[in-house]
């Protein structure tokens, strides 16, 4: 058995280590930070250390704290409708990892709630250390130029949710008569300190929250408080919303083009609900399916190059993701565990730090409604603790299951932790390191990426093709699109695939029509996409189809007006029309394109969807020229 004070020990470090601000050679984002528990490796080591922790605890029959029963099967209920959501998902690999996310949030509450009081008690005091360094280090970045410091997070929005439930935490610690004058100090001076960091990071929806979460706090420990106490809490709440008041009014001084499109995702996430209003999209489908919803941002000179992935709402993920029937499972799930965290706000020794908790959930939610919460482990890992701290049942003597039993269970722990975690993080960690596609394919082979893979080095071959590397290529781009039949990159793939092979073995007319098929597919699960149509009349006109070139060109034009490379391919295409070419209509498309290049020569494009629009191609130009001149001359 692992000792007591060791169990402890892990268990704060598992709670703190996604928020440590440790330098940490990241791959992702290239930043050398944690990325508040989301860096790859940083993430299947904590993972692996809570399924250490869950077997330790299982192989442990003595009488402990833990979830009532209710509410432990109110979880088994949750994980068992994902794991069905996830089984009818068109891409199964994402949905997988939403599952493995979820399944390590409910196992953190199993360990939290077994702690029972010592653990809530004794989480505090760090937390508001890691704070300051957190605040430390975004006062550092400040300096050094960054207009709103992430920490070691990712997003300034999810270092300013950590740091409210380190303020909320830090006040109530600071009020809570049966700590010392020194130790209230010490937490009022750590909560002020949180404070400071969530102005530094300049989040709005933090600000919304921390005063929700401040006169949640009032609430609960009002009753308790003295006159004099309860006139400070008033005075504190009032110096709150004014800090909040003064970010927000920051943040909207600031030029922002796209500060309203919140509403217009929210629409859009809407519009996908009501398409699958029982099942939803499937968890982790959303940004996948946001390539049908897309909408025109406003800015020119484009229409479509802003997207969007995550529905900036958790709230409204979890019913779009999830459909009525999950939503409705995890919204019964979240009430009773509001109701037992109220049946019990004044039991034990930890009152305060119950109230502290259950206002920093309330915050969250606030902040969650309009930001997305749940992509950040540092703020789910602390929500799974503070909900096992609210949660908890006193030990009592009853009947533990045989110790097969819970050998079983702990023994089937590894094999799932082997393919829901390690494996898929060596798959990912290969086609990082640029090694060969086909150990990520055994290691991963439902995940997309590693067919992807195999698809663009094979495209990027600049050896002559030959019948197997077409086979090859085509089987790679057929999985990938049977893996994630949504993923309108995965039909974009296929259709590569194809056309390289018209282009260089067959120049037929199945094989064109294989490639065209592929590219409308495509079309049709990003249909507002200009690039695709855009590719398509590229490879039509060079495969000797010049009607469908003009056809595709013109719909990348109608949805891309300002565009360049639309009116190029269209040019081009009206020059390979049979007869004489129609000089005039091309030599105004040429006129329009040249206007619309000179127009934007100074705006900073800088995706390949914007250049790709956007620069025009010369030699295209001048093969266009030399046709109209040989047109024109008798």
């Amino acid at each position: 058995m692992i000792p007591q004070a060791i169990r402890r020990l892990s268990l704060q470090f598992l709670l703190l280590i996604p928020a440590l601000p440790i330098p940490w050679p990241s791959t992702t984002a290239g930043r050398g930070w944690t990325e508040g528990g989301a860096e790859p490796t940083l993430l299947v080591l904590w993972h692996g250390l809570v399924v250490v922790l869950i077997i330790a605890g299982l192989l442990d029959s003595r009488p402990r704290a833990g979830l009532p029963t209710a509410i432990a099967w109110a979880f088994v209920l949750v994980l068992g409708v994902m794991g069905w959501s996830a089984l009818i998902a068109p891409y199964r690999f994402a949905a997988a990892l939403v599952v493995v996310e979820f399944a390590v949030f409910a196992a953190i509450v199993w360990l939290v709630a077994r702690e029972g009081e010592s653990g809530l008690r004794a989480l505090a005091l760090p937390l508001g250390l890691v704070g300051i360094a957190q605040v430390v280090l975004a006062f550092g970045q400040r300096i050094a130029g960054d207009a709103r410091p992430a920490g070691s997070f990712l997003n300034p929005n999810h270092l300013a949710a950590w740091l409210v439930a380190v303020a909320l935490i830090g006040l109530a610690g600071a009020s809570d008569d049966g700590t010392s004058r020194r130790g209230r100090w010490l937490r009022f001076g750590l909560a002020v300190a949180a404070i400071c960091g969530i102005g530094l990071t300049g989040s709005r929806g933090a600000g919304v929250g921390l005063v929700l979460g401040a006169a949640a706090l009032v609430a609960l420990i009002g009753p308790r408080m003295t006159p004099t106490v309860r006139r400070r809490c008033a005075i504190g709440v009032t110096l709150l919303a004014l800090i909040a008041t003064t970010v927000i009014v920051w943040r909207l001084q600031e030029r922002d083009p796209f500060r309203y499109h919140r509403v217009r995702i929210w629409h859009a996430s809407i519009t996908m609900l009501l398409e699958r209003p029982w099942t939803g999209s499937g968890p982790g489908q959303f940004a996948i399916e946001t390539d049908r919803v897309r909408f025109d941002d406003g800015e020119p000179p484009l229409r479509f190059d802003k997207r969007f992935s995550t529905p900036h709402s958790d709230l409204l993920r979890v019913w779009v993701e999830f459909g009525l029937l999950g939503g409705a499972a995890i919204a019964g799930m979240c009430f009773l565990v509001a109701r037992q965290a109220w049946l019990q706000r004044v039991q034990g020794q930890s009152r305060t730090a119950r109230a502290g908790i259950a206002a920093a959930l309330v915050a969250w939610v606030g902040q969650a409604a309009v930001e997305d919460l749940s992509a950040c482990p540092a703020i789910y890992v602390l929500g799974a603790a503070m909900v096992g701290s609210l949660v908890f049942r006193e030990p009592y003597m009853r009947r533990s299951a045989s110790l097969r039993f819970r050998l079983s269970v702990a023994f089937l722990l590894l094999p799932l932790f082997v393919i829901g975690d390690l494996a898929p993080y060596l798959g990912w960690r290969t086609l990082v390191r640029g090694e060969s596609p086909d150990r990520a394919r055994t290691l991963i082979p439902l995940s997309a990426d590693a067919w992807s893979a195999t698809v663009t080095a094979a495209l990027n071959d600049k050896a002559p093709w030959t019948l197997d590397r077409y086979a090859d290529a085509r089987r790679a781009a057929e999985q990938g699109v049977a893996v994630g039949p949504n993923r309108s990159a995965a039909w974009r793939e296929l259709a590569r695939v194809e056309a390289a092979g018209c282009r260089m073995l067959f120049r037929d007319a199945a094989s064109r029509e294989r490639a065209r098929q592929a590219y409308l597919s495509a079309e049709s699960r990003a249909p507002f996409d200009a690039s695709l149509p855009l590719e398509l009349a590229a490879f039509l006109l060079d495969t000797a189809d010049a009607t469908g070139a003009m056809n595709a060109a013109e719909r990348a034009r109608v949805l891309e007006p300002e565009a360049v490379a639309p009116r190029l391919l269209l040019a081009a295409s009206l020059t390979e029309m049979p007869g004489a070419p129609d000089a005039r209509r091309i030599r105004r498309l040429l006129d329009e394109l040249d206007q619309s290049a000179r127009a934007w020569s100074d705006y900073p494009f800088e995706t390949p969807y914007e250049i790709g629009m956007m620069r025009p191609a010369p030699a295209r130009v001048q093969r266009i020229e030399a046709r109209l001149r040989s047109a024109s001359s008798p």
